[in-house]
């Protein structure tokens, strides 16, 4: 059994983007920030001996956002906008599944 603690702090910068104002096409840059926070709980087996095999399975619980919100600016004017994160298998809003496979020498 294990228990531990997941976070993540992410800011991504983008250059060179294009958007436009008023009809008019600007370059600017954008940023936003992905923060998570989990409780992961794990479950698993090892075998004994010099070397070892360990195989885990799990869960983590807690907040992972569902979209990315975006602020752009160029020539001094600012836009925000939001865009959702694709779905990807096992992971939701309220946490992740966890796998661990692994082997090694112990001492």
């Amino acid at each position: 059994m294990g228990a531990g603690n997941g976070m993540l702090k992410n800011e991504f910068s983008f250059y060179n983007l294009t958007f436009e104002e008023n009809g008019v096409s600007l370059r600017g840059t954008a940023k936003t920030n992905l923060d998570g926070n989990t409780l992961n709980l794990k479950l698993g087996y090892k075998t004994g001996g010099t070397t070892y095999f360990r195989i885990e399975a799990g869960y983590g619980i807690g907040t992972i956002p569902d979209a990315l919100n975006f602020t752009a600016t160029s020539g001094g004017i600012t836009e925000t906008f939001s865009e959702d994160i694709p779905a990807i298998p096992s992971i939701g809003t309220n946490g992740f599944s966890i796998g661990n496979i692994g082997f090694g020498l112990s001492f």
